[in-house]
């Protein structure tokens, strides 16, 4: 009796194991969320929250660079422009943080896959159709929460229903 008693209880607890590992990968398969906040070119991982020194260390100082007064902290907004993706960074105490990345290379993708000339239903099909879908942009957003004060958005312009730039923003869309 204890012998059977244990295998229903061994049973019981690897079908709730699967049952909350499946449910896991499917909301991972389809949902939004924070590890979409990044854009991969060259192989490298490009992401919200980034140190800009790290950028530049990995992309080097060939890039166009302008700087403003921030209205939001102490210190300088900054813009690093380089050849194939565009950085936007803010101050903090502990260094210049990334918190807008832009492209239009075409070699650039997402976490998903998606890149520069993919359909408004490629990209729906990558990243789920919990996005706002317009004629000229699709903007997939996540909530305000401690990592993104003010949210966060993967948005996609589009021309003509096709993909014409990449962009992520610490930014409520």
């Amino acid at each position: 009796m204890k012998r059977v008693r244990l295998c229903l209880l061994l049973l019981s607890a690897l079908i709730t194991l699967l049952a909350f590992s499946g449910c896991r990968q499917a909301q991972a398969a389809t949902g939004f969320g924070q590890d979409d906040l990044a854009i991969y070119l060259d192989g490298t991982r490009y992401y919200l929250n980034m140190d800009i020194q790290d950028v530049i260390a990995i992309l080097g100082y060939d890039y166009i660079f302008a700087q403003a007064i921030s209205c939001e902290h102490d210190g300088f907004d900054k813009t690093f422009i380089y050849d194939s993706i565009e950085f936007y960074t803010y101050p903090l105490p502990h260094g210049d943080i990334v918190y807008e990345i832009f492209t239009t290379d075409p070699s650039a993708s997402t976490t998903r896959g998606v890149r520069i000339g993919a359909t408004r239903d490629e990209v729906l099909a990558a990243h789920g159709s919990e996005g706002t879908v317009t004629d000229h942009e699709i903007v997939f957003s996540l909530d305000p929460s401690s990592e993104f004060p003010v949210g966060a958005s993967l948005c996609f312009d589009l021309e003509n229903g096709v993909v014409t730039a990449i962009f992520v923003t610490a930014r409520s869309w």
